[in-house]
Formats: C-alpha cells, sequence, structure tokens
C-alpha cells in the first residue's frame, strides 16, 4: 500500500515537472499541423504514449534500484563478517548490525564512538600501529587482535581495512571488514598443541632409537669382546692341548735323567770329584720339572699349591731367565731388604707375575734403552687399596721408559686389552697378574707419566719364617723290600731306571714296555706279582683300562698308575677305580720307595687284620 502510495507521488511528481517544462518551452508548431488538426490529435497522442512508455521504464528502473538497495543492505546488514567505516581518529562512522552482534550491543550506541574503546586493552598497541601504518601507506593492512565485549570474555578478530577518499576528496575513510576469527584460533591453539605433541613423541622415539643404536653399538662390541675371548679361549685351549703333550714328553724324559742322577749320586763318595756335576745335572733337571709345572699352570691344566716361600730366589731366578732376552742398552738393578720375607705362595705363580712385569718394562724402553729396577722390601699398603691390616712385603718394578697414558691406565688390567703391536702382546699379561696377586689376598698398584716411566708395586702378605714346609727325605734313606713288582712303561729307558733302582732295593723287578705283553704275564700266573707299576699313556693300552684289567683277574692286586700328565687321572680319580697310588712324572726316587714302600705296607696291614680276625 505505501508502495503505490510512493509511486503516485513520483507521478504527480514527473506531470508537474512536464507541465512548468511546456509552459517555459517555445512552441512553434508548423502550419501544416494547425492546418490538419487530426493530424494534430494524432501527433499529441504518440506524444502521450511515447511518455507513458518512458514513464513506465522510469518505473521499473525504480523498482530495480529499490531492490538492488535492498539487496545491498540485507547484505551489508547481515554480512557474516562486521563491517564498519571510521575516521582516521578511529571514530565509527558507519557499522552493519552483524559488528553491533559481535560485540552485543546496539548499533546506534556504536556511532560516534572510538573502536578502540572495544578493544582488549592488552592489544591496544597492536591497533594504533595498525592505524598509524593505515595513516602511513594507505594501503591495504590486515591485523589480529582481541575485542572486548561489556560483558563476556575476549575474542579474536581479524581486521582488515582500504582507505578511501571522502566525498570532499580532502580527507580519507578507513572501511574495515572485521571478522571473528575464534574457532580458527581454537584449531590452531589445537594443532600448536598436536605439534607439541607430535615433536614430543619424535623426541622421545628418537631418544629411544638413540638408546637402542646405543646398545646395539655395546652389545656389538660385547659380542666382538666375547668373540675375542673365544678365540682368545680356543687358542688357550689349544696351548693347554700343546702343553699337555709336551708335559707328558718331557716329565717322561726327566723321569730317568733324574732317577739316574740319584742313583750315581747315591753311590758316589761324599768327596767325589764328579759328585758337584751330577748334583748341578739334578739341580737343572729339578728346575725343568718346574718349567713343565709353569707351562701346565700357566695354561690352566695344573693346580696351583701354596706353600712358604722366599720370595728373593724366585726373583733373582726369574731375573737370570730374563737376563738373556733383554737389550743390551737397558740395565737391571736388583734391591732387596737386608730380612728377606717370607710368603704364602705359588713360587711357579709369583715367577710368572715377575716376568710379565719385567718384560712390560723392557718393552717399555726397548728403543730408547734406559733402567729396569727391581726392588723387595718391607712396606705397609695404603688405605686406598682396601687390604686387610697387617705386615706385607712390597715388590717393586720400575722403568725409565715411555710411560702410560692417564686415561688408559683404568684398562690396564682389563684382560686382553693391550697397546702393543701385534706379536709384542695378547692383552693378557696385567690380567693375569692382577688376577695372581688377588689370589694370594695381594694388591697392585700403578704410578705412571708419560715420558716419565711407570712403577708397578705389588703387595703380598707376610708369614712368619718360623712355619715348617715338609722336608724331602734323604736319597739314602730311601725304604727297601723284597717283593716281586711288574714295572710297565713304553719308555725303555724309564723301565730300565725302574728295573735298576727297584733292584738296588731289594725288590725283584719284571720290566715290560707293553701293557698287553704285561697282561699276558699276569695272567699266566696272577699270585706271582706283590705290585704292579704302570704308566698312564700307554699306546697298546690305556693305563687305566689295563688296571681294569688287572683287578678282574685279581682282585686285591695293589697297584700304581704314574703319569706325566692326564687330565683324567688324579689321586681321587684313581682311588675310585681301585687303584692304591698315583704318582706324577718325573718321580724323585724317594718319592716312588716310599710310595711304593706304603702300599705294600697297606696290603700287609690288611691281610694281617683279616688273619686276625
Amino acid at each position: 500500500m505505501g508502495t503505490n502510495k510512493k509511486k503516485q507521488e513520483q507521478s504527480a511528481q514527473l506531470r508537474n515537472k512536464a507541465e512548468r517544462m511546456v509552459m517555459e518551452k517555445k512552441f512553434h508548431p508548423s502550419s501544416a499541423v494547425f492546418e490538419d488538426p487530426l493530424k494534430l490529435i494524432h501527433e499529441l497522442q504518440t506524444f502521450q504514449i511515447e511518455l507513458e512508455l518512458q514513464n513506465e521504464a522510469l518505473r521499473n528502473a525504480q523498482d530495480a534500484l529499490e531492490k538492488s538497495e535492498h539487496n545491498y543492505t540485507q547484505l551489508y546488514e547481515f554480512a557474516p563478517v562486521g563491517y564498519i567505516t571510521v575516521n582516521p581518529k578511529g571514530v565509527i562512522l558507519k557499522s552493519n548490525l552483524t559488528f553491533a552482534g559481535m560485540l552485543s550491543i546496539e548499533r546506534k550506541d556504536l556511532i560516534d564512538h572510538f573502536l578502540s574503546d572495544y578493544i582488549h586493552s592488552e592489544d591496544q598497541d597492536i591497533y594504533y600501529r595498525y592505524l598509524r601504518d593505515l595513516s602511513d601507506l594507505k594501503t591495504l593492512q590486515v591485523c589480529e587482535l582481541r575485542l572486548q565485549k561489556k560483558k563476556g570474555p575476549p575474542f579474536d578478530v581479524q581486521l582488515e581495512s582500504t582507505v578511501v577518499p571522502c566525498e570532499t576528496k580532502t580527507s580519507w575513510q578507513y572501511r574495515i571488514a572485521i571478522m571473528d576469527i575464534g574457532e580458527r584460533k581454537q584449531v590452531e591453539k589445537e594443532l600448536a598443541k598436536y605439534r607439541e605433541h607430535l615433536e614430543d613423541l619424535v623426541a622421545r622415539r628418537t631418544a629411544r632409537l638413540q638408546q637402542e643404536i646405543l646398545e646395539h653399538k655395546r652389545t656389538q662390541a660385547e659380542r666382538t669382546r666375547v668373540e675375542a675371548q673365544l678365540q682368545q679361549a680356543k687358542r688357550m685351549e689349544t696351548i693347554g692341548t700343546l702343553a699337555g703333550g709336551i708335559a707328558h714328553d718331557f716329565n717322561n724324559i726327566l723321569f730317568p735323567l733324574i732317577g739316574f742322577t740319584e742313583i750315581s749320586l747315591a753311590a758316589l763318595s761324599e768327596n767325589h770329584p764328579i759328585k758337584e756335576n751330577l748334583e748341578n745335572i739334578l739341580q737343572g733337571a729339578l728346575r725343568a720339572g718346574d718349567l713343565v709345572q709353569q707351562i701346565l699352570t700357566f695354561s690352566s691344566l695344573s693346580e696351583v699349591e701354596q706353600k712358604p716361600i722366599l720370595l728373593r730366589p724366585v726373583i733373582e731366578e726369574a731375573i737370570k731367565l730374563l737376563r738373556p732376552t733383554i737389550p743390551a742398552n737397558i740395565e737391571i738393578r736388583q734391591e732387596f731388604c737386608v730380612d728377606p720375607p717370607f710368603v704364602l705362595a705359588s713360587s711357579t705363580q709369583i715367577y710368572e707375575v715377575i716376568l710379565n712385569l719385567c718384560t712390560n718394562a723392557y718393552h717399555a724402553m726397548e728403543e730408547t734403552g734406559g733402567t729396569l729396577k727391581i726392588c723387595l722390601s718391607r712396606a705397609a699398603p695404603g688405605l686406598d687399596l682396601n687390604l686387610p691390616s697387617g705386615e706385607y712385603c712390597c715388590l717393586h718394578i720400575s722403568d725409565t721408559g715411555t710411560g702410560i697414558p692417564p686415561d688408559i691406565q683404568n684398562k690396564i688390567f682389563d684382560p686382553y686389552f693391550t697397546t702393543k703391536g701385534l706379536g709384542k702382546g695378547s692383552g693378557l699379561g696385567l690380567s693375569v697378574v692382577h688376577g695372581i696377586v688377588t689370589s694370594h689376598r695381594g694388591a697392585v698398584r700403578v704410578e705412571s707419566e708419560p715420558g716419565q716411566g711407570s712403577v708397578f708395586t705389588v703387595f703380598l702378605p707376610m708369614i712368619s719364617q718360623l712355619i715348617k714346609t715338609e722336608a724331602k727325605p734323604d736319597i739314602r734313606t730311601n725304604p727297601i723290600g723284597s717283593e716281586r713288582i711288574l714295572f710297565v712303561d713304553d719308555e725303555p729307558l724309564i723301565v730300565k731306571f725302574g728295573i735298576q733302582f727297584l733292584n738296588i732295593l731289594g725288590y725283584q723287578v719284571t720290566g715290560k714296555t707293553s701293557c698287553t705283553q704285561a697282561l699276558k704275564l699276569f695272567e699266566s700266573d696272577p699270585d706271582y706279582f706283590d705290585l704292579v707299576i704302570t704308566d698312564m699313556a700307554m699306546p697298546d693300552i690305556q693305563g687305566t683300562q689295563f688296571a681294569k684289567s688287572l683287578i678282574e683277574i685279581r682282585p686285591d692286586i695293589p697297584i700304581i698308575i704314574c703319569s706325566g700328565y692326564s687330565e683324567k687321572l688324579d689321586n681321587e680319580s684313581a682311588k675310585a677305580l681301585g687303584i692304591m697310588g698315583y704318582i706324577k712324572k718325573p718321580i724323585r726316587t724317594n718319592e716312588m720307595s716310599l710310595k711304593i714302600r706304603l702300599v705294600l705296607d697297606q696290603v700287609l696291614d690288611r691281610k694281617n687284620k683279616s688273619g686276625a680276625k
């Protein structure tokens, strides 16, 4: 209804305007029109229709314009973003309903107010810097800040502005689009939190992977070390097997050498000119026997026995052995305390300690020469060594060589650790030294500086020299007898010695170099022999199997078995087989005579007890 009225008003206004224009316009119709009234009427009708058409076109244009204006108003007022126009001072000149809705206030309350009134206090600097950039640059500007409602929390928005001139074109206005970016900010926060979570996961996974890589490297290193130890163990096993074979053969050589020498010494007068030579031969043979024992000990093929010993003779013997191997440009000095200390130890192992330490010392001086010094004294160990209280002897072995770098001094006692070149060392020397000294309830200290040499100090607990050692019986006090003995060994020289020595003692001896021959002889008359002495490692029949066969024939036959070296036989296992005696080669004459007499007397005692019953 209002629209029609408006249209009528517009038509009336147009009519009035037209009449005024007609009256103002000088109309000069042609004479032809006035002469023909009908033609004049036609012209007027045509003109009227033309005017009506123009009016209709105007009305349609007006309707379209109104519709467009309405649509624009709808788009502007209810756009998804807020629109405002501000002057250069930031005063709001115009606003759509959307922006008013953002702030939850009436639009009329926005007009002529500063936009800064609705910006969060902490973001004022951002806003004024934004206004300054608009004023200075006159280009599109974008910023993000927070708007503050009168009630409720602040919310994030983005301002996007353009600069437009006023109608006068002498000043400027800023048209600002305001977008609520709260959801976007929330998504960004979630993404940042998720990114942080992912980074944390990546960091932890990376750390775990680094740990796994480190563990893998450690495992590989440990595997390499174990493989090296296994290889070394295999080498040591091979050395042990070889050492066992050498020990057996060497002891078979030493047995008759020692035996015949002792027989010869016993047959000579005290002042015989060759007696001293024979004693020297005996000493050499006994020392050779000790070396065989040392080889077996080093190869872990023999148990270590500790007994009271004087250290000085062991040290002197070791130096005597080392001297030919040490270059002439290395001087050896020795210092011993006046009162020599006794220790409870294995001379073989102490010998090994000295050899290892002295060998390392001269290796450190091989190129430049120097001084190797060995000192034996009494000294108290430091508290840092954690040794029990008591008296200790102190063995110093020092050199003037290259010294040991500080960063590896705590590794030198580790198994297989070595700084020597190929063929110079296995890395076992110092670990063996440490193990031996520890097993003797002692400790080792090392002091060294690069270029200043090294000092190894070994502390061992002392014992009273009054501790009695087992005295060896004199060679001329060997017990005698008259029993019949079967002596079996595959070495003819050993059999020859056995027959000769036992005959001297009064025994009736039959010697054989084959278990097969001896077994046939025994089977022919089992009760003839009172005792059988056999070697363990016989080529035809093993000594233990030979003993079993003898016992099957005659259960009460006393048997003594001898061995240059055997992993399978000792005193306990021999007794378990029914063998009454076990002796290790090389055998001293007094040891053999005592063992024979002991076994025969045990048999005799057993018979006497049985007869008494």
